[in-house]
This record gives C-alpha cells, structure tokens and sequence, in this order.
C-alpha cells in the first residue's frame, strides 16, 4: 500500500501526517531496498570468493593452516621443568 495513504489519518500529533508517518515510511522502504541491494552484491562477492578459492584448492596452491595442538599444553610459555 502507498504511504501516502497515511496522509488522511486523523490522528497525525503536533506536526502533521506527512512528517509523522508519509516521509518515515518512505525513508524506512527506501532503507530496506538499499540494504536489499547491499546483500545482493554482496552475495555476489562471496559467490566470486567461493570460485576463486575453490580454483585454488583444485590446483594444489592453497596448503592447510595451522599446527597440531594439545589440551592445556603451556610449557613451552611458561618453561615449566627448566630452572635458570
């Protein structure tokens, strides 16, 4: 429905329908197409992302990240066992 409809309420406060509901209506859609249109783009890039990476692993060029680990294993920061 159009918010222009909103301008017959006859209960629109100190300022007027317009500025009560037309206009905060009209910024609110308008907000939520602009954001709409962010999403998508954004969409997008993580699509372009998900190709490039993917290109990369099939080639052998990405190697995988990080080393094995230990539950609670701090010696080596705190040098537990050795005396100075």
């Amino acid at each position: 429905m159009s918010p222009w409809l909103n301008m017959y309420r006859t209960d629109p406060g100190p300022v007027g329908p317009y500025l009560s509901y037309v206009r905060p209506e009209q910024r609110l859609r308008q907000t939520l197409v602009d954001q709409q249109n962010r999403i998508n783009q954004q969409a997008v890039e993580l699509q372009a992302v998900r190709q490039r990476a993917t290109a990369l692993e099939s080639r052998g060029v990405l190697t995988p990240t990080g080393v094995r680990s230990t539950f609670m294993n701090y010696s080596h920061y705190y040098n537990f066992g050795r005396r100075r």
